[in-house]
């Protein structure tokens, strides 16, 4: 999917994770979420991708990169559940991500 931020959000007893791109130049900037809080820092755009964390999901590390099975559609009664794959900067914040999706699971 490219360049972003990776969101873990909770609302009740459900968890969702959410991808906000990264924003490489003024025009994109345009369609800047107004509501993200990263001014100072890389702008963010609205969420493009919005999945459900399944109580069943167990990500898998290898070095930088984390899979996960994720319920696309949240809202959809014929979501059907998909495979992730989150490139991250150091095999340090894959292994936070891996610990805080296991926390959510």
């Amino acid at each position: 999917v490219g360049l972003g931020a990776v969101r873990l959000i909770e609302e009740g007893a459900i968890r969702f994770v959410e991808f906000r791109p990264e924003l490489s130049d003024q025009k994109a900037a345009d369609d800047a979420d107004p509501q993200s809080d990263t001014e100072g820092t890389a702008r963010l755009g609205r969420p493009v991708l919005s999945a459900r964390l399944l109580p069943t999901t167990k990500p898998e590390q290898a070095a930088k990169r984390v899979q996960v099975t994720l319920l696309n559609g949240i809202n959809n009664p014929e979501a059907k559940p998909a495979r992730y794959c989150f490139l991250l900067k150091t095999a340090a914040d894959a292994e936070q991500l891996v610990d805080a999706l296991k926390r959510g699971a």
